[in-house]
């Protein structure tokens, strides 16, 4: 985990620890973290492997746990605004995906 922004760990285990919950400030920090990265030279597919190296502490026991489909949400929404902030593009956003006839 280089250079990794402890605002941006406790906003992960905030959020991740908070079912359902408004992640606006979530999505600020890593917005912000993504920006300085991209700045500083770092490609993408490295700013994702920092963000998974933020996230695991506080999302791994929450993957066993009653609330492990707000863990995936929490996770997928960081991905997104990730690749967003490093794009240009802060309106990136995931799409729900329905299993029909299974």
């Amino acid at each position: 985990m280089e250079r990794l922004d402890a605002g941006l760990v406790a906003r992960i285990s905030v959020a991740v620890s908070s079912p359902w919950s408004n992640m606006g400030a979530l999505q600020t920090g890593v917005a912000e973290y993504v920006g300085e990265l991209r700045s500083d030279g770092v490609p993408l597919e490295r700013v994702l492997v920092q963000l998974r190296g933020a996230c695991q502490p506080s999302v791994e026991p929450g993957l066993l746990g009653p609330d492990s489909a707000w863990v995936h949400v929490v996770l997928a929404r960081i991905v997104c605004w990730a690749v967003g902030a490093y794009c240009g593009n802060a309106r990136v956003t995931t799409r729900a995906r329905v299993r029909i006839g299974v």
